[in-house]
């Protein structure tokens, strides 16, 4: 991971300065960015760091790597597949993914996704739970995610909503023993 290229996308000061992430003002000279390949791997190496984290039950050290590896895969993907986004970061021919990467970048995404979920339901923060969860989903179908908003919205009282949830994960594994018995908890 380049130290200067981080330094300069995590200071929040000098970020303001900058105005935020405007594509318009390029980094700093002599700083070479890291390259979409790269930014991937990296990302993939601080979910391994907040999974480490997690099972140890430090969750906001988790949390804090989840989040720089989202913060990676924003930079070079949108959320939302919108084939006329722009990346934060320039990119030329030469630096993008190729379509295997590509999936695998937003298959990553809707993990870190749904592992901030978790976090957010261990820490009672069921909406921010919702939210992360359906994201999630957006980016990448997984029966967690589904699962995940599902509890959340089950937490929030919100009976009918946690249903549909369930019920969607259902469909996306029929035989989900786990799914099955959250149903029937909220059928009873």
């Amino acid at each position: 991971i380049n130290a200067e290229y981080m330094g300069f996308y995590s200071d929040r000061k000098r970020m303001q300065s900058f105005g935020g992430f405007n594509k318009n003002v390029p980094p700093p000279k002599n700083v070479r960015l890291p390259t979409a390949l790269e930014q991937v791997n990296d990302a993939e190496k601080f979910k391994e760091e907040g999974n480490e984290c997690f099972k140890q039950g430090q969750y906001e050290e988790a949390g804090n790597h989840y989040n720089r590896a989202i913060i990676y895969l924003k930079s070079i993907l949108p959320v939302s597949r919108d084939p006329d986004y722009k990346p934060i970061l320039p990119r030329d021919e030469t630096n993008t993914l190729d379509e295997v990467n590509l999936q695998r970048a937003y298959n990553l995404l809707a993990i870190l996704l749904s592992n901030k979920a978790e976090i957010y339901i261990r820490n009672g923060e069921y909406i921010a739970a919702v939210e992360a969860a359906k994201t999630s989903f957006e980016t990448a179908p997984t029966l967690k995610a589904l699962t995940r908003k599902g509890v959340a919205l089950q937490q929030l009282g919100k009976k009918q909503e946690a249903i549909a949830a369930f019920q969607e994960a259902l469909k996306m594994e029929p035989g989900n023993q786990s799914v099955k018995q959250k149903l029937a908890e909220l059928n009873a």
